[in-house]
């Protein structure tokens, strides 16, 4: 019955803490019998107690709260805010930085004087949880109590691979101030800032980064991918033109280790715009029938089919004379599929199947 009544007791204290409601959580310290205005300095029993399925204590929550006055009074009851950790490894410091809780993590490094890194599951810091929101103040507060941006979590992300996800520009500006050598640094999958911007549309970003390491403009990951297959993948136009203005046309030819160009990202991607853009770019005039170095000599036409991507592939089979690809619907791959074959392939892909065996009529009936 006792371990009963320290259940119920402890999940009152958790839920107080996490919403920093101080008056409550005093009340419900003393109705657990454990303290009062005399001996408010001594140990409590639920101070070392974690949650049986997250390991949350009072201690780690309560960094959520942005209560001062219970910081306070939890380091008075003898509170191991540096030390305690719940079972992902998160102490109170990674809940303040990834909750916003600006009070409660400035208190955490005045007043408990926790370390500005500790690792969490993953190696993961405040500073990082910081950067994936992103949180500019809590990031500025980190940085001058010591915080190193060069630090790494265990896929090899930066907190400036995490900040360019989001794309706030104040944040990815402070990190480069930070540590400029963030910016060249790949991920474990060797993708690098320029990649995330790329991926995530982030054009204005990706221009100042270019601007200064024009040289990340044709990185490719562990994958072959570069940043404008990235921006393909997306459908962001306006970062392919960032992309293209410091690489040129060349960047668009490249092949992933699939052997996809930008061309078979887009067409994969249903990038209708972009590969009208691809299109007016690439000088050969046989882009849209391409093969790349796929394995299987796959045609972007064949994917948008393969995908259901009816708009694209009217885009593919439109003569290049009036802004299409011009493609060959007769084009087989390595194993004698045709596009209306990989039409067929693809669930509700009904109106691809019929756009392409409307242009095989015409192909082997012309029109006088």
């Amino acid at each position: 019955k006792q371990r009963d009544s320290r259940g119920r007791q402890l999940e009152r204290l958790l839920r107080l803490a996490q919403q920093g409601d101080f008056d409550a959580f005093v009340v419900e310290d003393r109705v657990a019998g454990e303290s009062t205005e005399a001996d408010s300095c001594q140990s409590a029993w639920w101070l070392s107690e974690h949650h049986p399925g997250s390991g949350d204590t009072v201690v780690t929550l309560s960094g959520r709260s942005d209560s001062v006055r219970l910081l306070d009074y939890l380091l008075a009851r003898g509170a191991d805010f540096a030390g305690q950790s719940n079972f992902d490894g998160k102490r109170a410091l990674h809940e303040a930085a990834q909750a916003d809780a600006l009070a409660a993590a400035d208190w955490l490094l005045r007043v408990a004087r926790v370390p500005v890194d500790p690792l969490k599951r993953a190696d993961w810091t405040p500073l990082m949880l910081a950067s994936a929101k992103p949180f500019e103040p809590m990031l500025r507060l980190l940085l001058s109590h010591g915080a190193r941006p060069g630090l790494v979590n265990k896929d090899g992300w930066t907190p400036l691979h995490l900040a360019c996800r989001v794309g706030q520009p104040a944040c990815v500006r402070l990190l480069l101030a930070a540590d400029p050598g963030q910016a060249d640094r790949p991920a474990r999958n060797g993708r690098t800032p320029a990649h995330t911007l790329a991926l995530h549309g982030h054009a204005g970003l990706l221009s100042e980064l270019l601007s200064g390491r024009p040289e990340l403009a044709n990185a490719a990951d562990s994958c072959g991918c570069t940043p404008a297959m990235e921006a393909c993948k997306a459908g962001s136009l306006a970062c392919l033109r960032v992309i293209l203005d410091i690489v040129g046309g060349v960047g668009a030819d490249r092949w992933d280790s699939a052997g996809y160009t930008c061309l078979h990202h887009a067409a994969v991607c249903g990038q209708t715009e972009l590969c009208r853009y691809l299109l007016r770019l690439l000088p050969d005039a046989g882009a849209a029938d391409s093969t790349g170095g796929t394995r299987d000599r796959v045609t972007p036409l064949q994917l948008a089919c393969r995908e259901g991507q009816s708009e694209l592939v009217q885009l593919l089979l439109l003569p290049r004379s009036e802004g299409g690809g011009g493609a060959d619907p007769s084009q087989l791959d390595a194993r004698g599929r045709s596009a209306e074959d990989y039409a067929r392939l693809s669930s509700g892909s009904e109106e691809c199947r019929a756009v392409v065996a409307e242009a095989l009529r015409r192909l082997r009936q012309p029109q006088d």
